[in-house]
């Protein structure tokens, strides 16, 4: 009941007002239910083929940890991809989605909530939602979200736990003058992964027509 109403609460006061632009953007939500644990790769596979079959960019590889780059189309938002393995098998994976746009953090609260309904209507509800405040003073006001998001003081987290075990998480935050949205899935029973990717500093592409 209560996460019912948490996510009643982010639709009404994130909602954009009525003299808004349109929507402007319509991005692609990944496919949840491609197979397998993240993008058709299962827990356990090997470095050496996600690198082989993973069909986005290959970026670069650090220790234990493998990233790739999805090009955007004119009507997406820039993407990064991240595989973590432990002694050699993949434990852990993640999906980075950054904004170009920094006035208003609609399009990405609109984005996070169409995913989150795509992962629950494929995976089952969440199981834990958060609103995780570095300044309670906007707590008590609803209508300052928006601006608390903004700001860097709000960072919202829903989370599930899927019925092979895999454990996964969905954040909403902001950092570097950028939005910042992460889908985080990991195998349960493994330690956390090492964090939000670092998608501010990823390199840009030329956006295609």
């Amino acid at each position: 009941m209560i996460l019912k109403f948490l996510s009643v609460c982010i639709m009404l006061f994130f909602a954009a007002p009525a003299h808004a632009k349109p929507y402007e953007f319509n991005p692609q939500i990944p496919d949840i239910n491609k197979g397998g644990d993240f993008r058709g790769f299962v827990w356990g596979v090997s470095p050496q083929d996600v690198q082989k079959y993973e069909a986005a960019i290959f970026y670069k590889q650090e220790a234990n940890v493998i990233f790739f780059i999805e090009q955007p189309s004119k009507d997406d938002f820039r993407r990064l991809i991240k595989y973590e393995f432990l002694n050699n098998k993949l434990v852990a994976a993640q999906y980075g989605f950054e904004e170009f746009t920094t006035p208003s953090p609609d399009n990405m609260v609109d984005f996070y909530e169409r995913f989150k309904a795509r992962i629950s209507l494929s995976k089952g509800e969440v199981v834990d939602e958060r609103f995780i405040w570095r300044d309670k003073i906007y707590e008590r006001f609803p209508e300052m979200w928006n601006g608390a998001i903004r700001s860097g003081d709000l960072k919202i987290e829903s989370i599930w736990n899927y019925k092979n075990g895999t454990i996964a998480t969905l954040s909403l935050s902001s950092g570097d003058s950028f939005y910042l949205l992460n889908y985080e899935a990991y195998q349960g029973g493994q330690e956390d992964s090492q964090g939000i990717l670092p998608i501010g500093n990823m390199p840009s592409f030329k956006v295609n027509p």
